[in-house]
């Protein structure tokens, strides 16, 4: 299971920058395609866009893009009930506890933000949930089972006649 790569890392001159707080790391959205991450653990982010701090309605939202059969799971949203922020920027903490079923696999994280002025930002990166999930487990065990059945099935036997 794995995620496309994250391409382009943010656009429209945003910014955007997460600290996990577990691990002390810090990435820059600018700079930043990969990260990998506690399966719990705590992010402080901070991000901005380039327009003036006036009343607007932003719309944008932040999703991870789960392997199916989960799909988009949206992480965080806003603007999109119709009310106004008076901000360029905004910071907080995320505090996230993922199951261990999804341990090891890469997620794509992406967000957008688009502007009443046009102003629009995109941004993505691919994220790994440290560990190993337990579902990692029981297929090697369903493949060492398949590949010895497999090799009982075609070894050949002499007939006598």
């Amino acid at each position: 299971m794995g995620a496309p790569p994250a391409g382009a890392n943010v656009t429209g001159g945003c910014a955007a920058t997460g600290t996990q707080l577990q691990s002390g790391k810090t990435y820059d959205a600018v700079t930043t395609n990969f990260a990998k991450i506690p399966r719990v653990g705590d992010v402080k982010w901070a991000a901005s866009v380039p327009v003036p701090a006036t009343k607007r309605a932003a719309v944008g939202e932040v999703q991870g893009k789960f392997p199916w059969p989960i799909g988009d799971i949206e992480i965080g949203q806003w603007g999109k009930n119709g009310k106004q922020t008076g901000s360029n920027a905004n910071k907080g903490t995320y505090h996230y506890d993922f199951p261990k079923l999804i341990a090891g696999i890469k997620v794509l994280v992406h967000g957008r933000d688009q502007e009443p002025s046009g102003v629009l930002c995109r941004g993505a990166v691919v994220v790994q949930i440290e560990g190993t999930s337990p579902l990692a487990w029981a297929s090697l065990a369903l493949t060492v089972f398949m590949l010895m059945n497999l090799s009982l099935t075609i070894r050949a036997r002499k007939v006598k006649p």
